[in-house]
């Protein structure tokens, strides 16, 4: 917490397992789940592809389009974990999928310094490996007698999107350029990760056990869109006097906005930063070369319940980044870098109110001085 609250004593971890080896038989086991075995998972993708392209041109236009065909094979293997019933029981589950991803691109350039282009492409984002092993895991509140269930599938499919995208570039002399663009994704299945009960009844996808437990799981969910726009500069001021002529600039934001349909009702989707920005200023002066930068990461919703309480939710950070540069030889450059120069980062907070910090991580500031070289 930022060194905001007394540091605890810690377990000297070395003296305990020294105590313990010696003397084993003054311990003894504790609980359900110290008797399983590590979890077991194994997951194997075989993926075919094949792509056919064609372009065309004429005069200042340019027309690239392109068809891409994909199987997915998936057998994977997991377990049943319940520390009430510890005899862990494997299972397997074969999920396949067979897609196409076609793409037109247009290009234009009316005069040469200033380009447009317009797009439309398709693809999709598959589910991470965890949300794809078949484990069940259960765990129990002995307060209530209810618990939790993780459980994930291979039977998942990836996240299906349809890509728009208009901009414009200009590149102004002698060296910069400016450019927007704007874009919107429809996506179908999107995976979200949600909260639900499990009902009661022989069907409830574990043969009739954890009724009214909570069950966390990666679902393909219903539709969804992201739209934004991008604004970016990069400028050279080779106008100005010696040795200011070498500064360059650059400059990025994007702005997002993204919802998307869960159970509950339209949200904001998951992982999908709002807002962020990119601000640097570099310069060579004689053997030394120097650069700063500046980092804008806006809060996002990290991951969805239907609960608003059971949200978690990433609080905003800004960074800075040092560098400077001094060229030894042709062939060899000693460097600086001092990344994250005040030490800022994120922190994890349920539903809206940041005071409801549920993790968060603090690296301290890293110093890296080398000597880099070429042959």
């Amino acid at each position: 917490m930022n060194n905001q609250y007394p540091r605890r004593d810690a377990l000297d971890f070395p003296a305990f397992m020294e105590y313990f080896n010696r003397n084993p038989g003054h311990f003894r086991e504790s609980g359900t789940t110290v008797s399983q075995g590590p979890l077991r998972r194994e997951l194997r993708e075989d993926v075919s592809a094949a792509y056919l392209m064609g372009t065309l041109q004429t005069g200042p236009w340019r027309l690239v389009g392109g068809l891409r065909g994909e199987r997915s094979d998936v057998h994977a293997l997991g377990q049943n974990r319940d520390p009430r019933n510890p005899t862990s029981l494997l299972r397997t589950r074969d999920g396949s999928y067979t897609d196409t991803f076609p793409s037109l691109h247009l290009r234009y350039e009316p005069q040469r310094n200033l380009v447009l282009r317009a797009s439309y492409s398709t693809g999709a984002a598959r589910a991470a490996f965890s949300d794809i092993y078949p484990n069940t895991t259960v765990t129990y509140n002995e307060s209530t007698g209810l618990g939790t269930v993780q459980s994930a599938s291979p039977e998942l499919k990836p996240a299906y999107t349809q890509n728009y995208d208009l901009s414009a570039e200009w590149y102004h002399e002698p060296a910069g350029v400016v450019s927007a663009s704007v874009f919107r994704k429809d996506i179908s299945d999107f995976l979200a990760r949600e909260t639900s009960v499990i009902p009661s009844g022989s069907n409830n996808g574990f043969d009739g056990q954890y009724a009214g437990f909570d069950l966390n799981q990666t679902t393909n969910a219903g539709s969804a869109k992201v739209e934004g726009y991008e604004l970016n500069f990069v400028h050279q001021a080779v106008w100005l006097p010696k040795p200011f002529h070498t500064l360059a600039v650059h400059a990025n934001y994007t702005k997002i906005k993204s919802s998307g349909r869960y159970a509950a009702g339209a949200e904001e989707l998951i992982r999908f930063v709002p807002q962020t920005a990119n601000l640097g200023l570099s310069g060579r002066f004689g053997k030394f070369e120097a650069r700063v930068s500046y980092n804008f990461k806006d809060g996002y919703l990290h991951s969805y319940s239907a609960n608003p309480d059971q949200r978690r939710r990433t609080a905003g950070v800004e960074t800075w980044d040092f560098n400077v540069q001094y060229r030894i030889s042709r062939r060899l450059t000693l460097f600086v870098d001092l990344v994250n120069a005040f030490n800022e980062w994120e922190s994890w907070y349920t539903n809206r109110d940041k005071a409801r910090v549920t993790m968060a991580e603090v690296y301290g500031t890293r110093l890296n001085v080398g000597i880099s070289g070429r042959y």
